[in-house]
């Protein structure tokens, strides 16, 4: 009985891998390819007739949750969760690293967006730019890592933002892994390597020439409010936003910080006083008031969830820089930091937070 039982299992399995050769092959074949091997080389397939029954029942479960994720190619929100990477590896540079909770969240409408990948003596930076109106920047500084070697001044190429985080998930969102990335060079894909419980799944992404990255000019010479705080009630402020309220308000004056929408709801406005324990500093030597595009400031969400802290400041043309401090082991920091441009509203849109 159980050995008909591990026939069948055998050959569904090989049913299933061969499903998943078929969609992976009609899911961006210029772009990636993603192949399942073992520690020891063996492709899945051939490892399949090696295994015992509940080794067997275990790999299939996780074969069918595979193929499952990728016919949702196309219609899911795809969320970038890097959970503890570890023995990071590209080309000329070995990283080491142990991050929780890193998490980048684009929309649907944004599966063709690239992100520019930089690596210097510094460390590792990932940019995403959408549309010239707001950009995000992950750091990665050098001392994160238990060995970092760059044979190169500088790396940089640019690679599919949903496809690369497609591929750090594969084993799913929240699980730890083993993760090595390596570049070869100009017109090389970027190889990225994920191993969990000896299963390795491996990911061929195309690259592209970098994008050059748009300078914001935000000049901090010139910073006209800055605050320092803990995230914990903005946090709430920002999940409440008034989603009918097409922009939002950051006023600055000395003794406060505002929040403030204007949609059906009326106009709402959240302040935090300059004594409040979740102010660390305020420093503002005028009144500024700025409204940016409510759409573009949820997109940080995500990292004001994680973060321990943040910096916001206003310089004076208005762009918006926010800084988020991810904690890192206890003892060092990773650092995520978005700019965004403020809105000029229409006399149509009358977008006045008064």
């Amino acid at each position: 009985m159980i050995e008909n039982s591990k026939t069948i299992l055998r050959s569904l399995a090989e049913k299933i891998w061969f499903m998943m050769t078929l969609v992976l092959d009609g899911i961006a074949p210029e772009q990636t390819l993603v192949l399942l091997k073992l520690e020891d080389g063996r492709d899945l397939h051939q490892a399949l007739r090696a295994l015992d029954f509940r080794e067997v029942v275990l790999l299939i479960i996780k074969l069918i949750l595979y193929v499952q994720a990728i016919y949702l190619w196309n219609s899911r929100t795809f969320k970038f969760s890097v959970q503890r990477l570890r023995n990071m590896c590209l080309h000329g540079l070995f990283l080491s690293v142990n991050i929780t909770d890193f998490i980048f969240i684009p929309t649907d409408k944004h599966k063709d967006q690239n992100c520019v990948i930089d690596i210097s003596k510094n460390g590792l930076r990932i940019v995403v730019d959408d549309q010239n109106c707001v950009q995000g920047i992950a750091y990665f500084k050098s001392d994160l890592f238990a060995e970092f070697i760059l044979n190169e001044d500088v790396v940089t190429f640019r690679i599919p933002l949903c496809i690369f985080m497609e591929c750090l998930s594969a084993f799913g969102a929240g699980v730890s892994t083993v993760l090595k990335m390596t570049y070869d060079g100009y017109g090389e894909p970027l190889k990225v390597m994920l191993e969990k419980d000896e299963i390795v799944a491996r990911c061929l992404i195309k690259t592209q020439n970098p994008d050059v990255v748009l300078d914001f000019d935000f000049n901090p010479a010139r910073v006209a409010a800055k605050v320092i705080m803990k995230p914990w009630m903005l946090k709430e402020t920002f999940h409440e936003l008034d989603q009918s309220s097409p922009c939002v308000g950051f006023r600055v004056d000395q003794f406060s910080l505002s929040v403030i929408t204007k949609g059906d709801l009326g106009r709402i406005k959240t302040m935090f006083p300059h004594y409040s324990e979740q102010i660390e500093l305020l420093e503002c030597n005028q009144n500024v008031e700025f409204i940016y595009r409510l759409s573009l400031v949820k997109r940080m969400t995500p990292s004001l969830d994680i973060c321990s802290k943040l910096s916001l400041r206003i310089d004076h043309q208005g762009i918006l820089s926010i800084q988020f401090v991810v904690e890192h082991n206890g003892n060092s920091h990773i650092f995520l930091e978005f700019f965004c441009i403020p809105d000029i509203p229409t006399s149509e849109e009358n977008m006045s937070m008064d």
